[in-house]
């Protein structure tokens, strides 16, 4: 992330670890708050939730406009609590495509979707980057045209519903007319409609992810 360089106030602070550490690495992440005239970043690290209740806590400012969401969005990071403090409009998230772990989990995407956050994954955006003049940012991706994954379930749930039969088509109805992997034009519109009818509360309506590890149509 990068700044053009005028003349602004400019301040880095180090949130966490405090004195104390513990054994459990993913306890000990560093966590920066960057701040550029009106325009604020939060670096989560690796933080779990108990480490993000320990900055909550301490009553710190966590307002930021733009957050680094902790550990790849797994489940155990990225609290609601958290986000409550935090309230960023746009969220990114750096993950390996395809990973073994399940991230981001559809139990973080939602709860960012809940707060009203655009999200950003390096796994469908590639490279994001974000510059700001202190008043106002950009996002830019790797992928020409890419959009964050917000706004990609919105859009897929403006198209027509197909039939289970059709093979075409990134559609996203999260009511009971129920879709199977092949109505969806590749794994990058499944994965948007089951992100966006578990961030609506209906869960995967769809039956989309058949071994619970987050991740639409993977096969």
């Amino acid at each position: 992330m990068s700044s053009p360089m005028l003349n602004r106030p400019f301040a880095i602070s180090v949130l966490h670890p405090t004195s104390k550490f513990s054994d459990d690495i993913n306890q000990n992440p560093l966590v920066l708050k960057m701040t550029y005239g009106g325009v604020s970043f939060l670096f989560m690290g690796d933080a779990n939730a108990d480490a993000e209740s320990r900055i909550a806590n301490s009553g710190t400012n966590l307002q930021a406009d733009i957050l680094k969401v902790g550990h790849h969005g797994s489940a155990t990071s990225t609290s609601t609590a958290f986000l409550s403090k935090v309230h960023p409009k746009t969220s990114i998230i750096e993950v390996g495509a395809g990973n073994s772990y399940g991230h981001p989990t559809s139990a973080t995407l939602g709860r960012l979707a809940q707060v009203g956050s655009a999200v950003y994954r390096t796994d469908l955006n590639g490279d994001v980057t974000v510059t700001t003049d202190g008043t106002t940012y950009d996002v830019k991706t790797g992928q020409t045209g890419s959009q964050p994954i917000a706004v990609i379930a919105k859009t897929v749930t403006t198209q027509q519903p197909v039939s289970t039969q059709s093979s075409a088509g990134a559609v996203c109805d999260c009511s009971y007319n129920r879709y199977n992997c092949k109505d969806f034009s590749g794994h990058t519109a499944a994965q948007a409609c089951y992100e966006y009818c578990i961030s609506l509360g209906k869960g995967d309506i769809h039956q989309l992810d058949g071994d619970k590890n987050g991740i639409a149509c993977e096969g």
